[in-house]
């Protein structure tokens, strides 16, 4: 989903640090790829650009990229405002600024948005899906509220962009999950080392959860919390 802040996009990218942006040349003509994976890719990219965006995706689940029907990459402010980086609507179509083309993190949160949504959930508690509702129970009533961004992570969120609502908190933690399998730097990794993981139920409620829907695998899901 939409990523609606500059502050909000910059905290999501440098929660994971390292997880780098690799502008593509915006002298590119738009152009149109088949991915590998099933959909197409349109804008200002080269071949090259898509082979190296189908690497990155197919470090994650293939089940998650599945989900996605499209990807766009464009900075045009329609899809989403100025401060947009990337963001995945019902039908699992993604648009991702040509900066974050190539970013872990970006593509993997908002590939995560298209899965979520292809198992018939919405943000709305009236309108949620099976998974929807035993997360929301899991995680309590820690969304919208104000936290100090630097008290993270706490009551069971990684970051303060988790805590906007249900949709971004599984977005964020599947995607720090994956940033765990492909060695990039991760908040559960963190917690994992500093024996706080399963000092709260919730992280550990959270993730298993992820796995029981499909988000993560159970074998990754196992090893974090070893």
């Amino acid at each position: 989903m939409l990523i609606r802040s500059a502050a909000a996009a910059l905290l999501l990218v440098c929660t994971f640090v390292g997880c780098s942006c690799q502008p593509i040349p915006r002298a590119l003509p738009v152009s149109s790829y088949e991915s590998i994976h099933g959909f197409t890719v349109t804008g200002p990219v080269s071949r090259e650009d898509v082979e190296k965006f189908d690497r990155l995706l197919s470090k994650i689940d293939p089940k998650i990229v599945a989900a996605i029907a499209s990807v766009t990459v464009t900075d045009n402010a329609d899809y989403g405002g100025e401060s947009y980086v990337g963001l995945c609507d019902g039908s699992g179509e993604i648009s991702v600024r040509p900066t974050h083309f190539h970013n872990p993190v970006t593509i993997w949160h908002e590939a995560v948005h298209a899965y979520h949504f292809s198992l018939g959930c919405r943000r709305r508690s009236g309108q949620d899906c099976a998974f929807g509702i035993e997360f929301r129970k899991a995680a309590g009533d820690v969304y919208g509220k104000k936290y100090s961004w630097n008290a993270f992570p706490t009551q069971g969120l990684l970051d303060e962009y988790s805590s906007t609502d249900y949709f971004e908190d599984v977005a964020t933690m599947t995607t720090d999950a994956y940033c765990y399998q492909n060695g990039e730097p991760s908040v559960l990794r963190r917690l994992q080392a500093l024996h706080q993981l399963k000092k709260d139920p919730r992280y550990v409620r959270k993730l298993r959860l992820l796995a029981k829907y499909g988000f993560i695998s159970q074998r990754l899901c196992d090893e974090i919390l070893k």
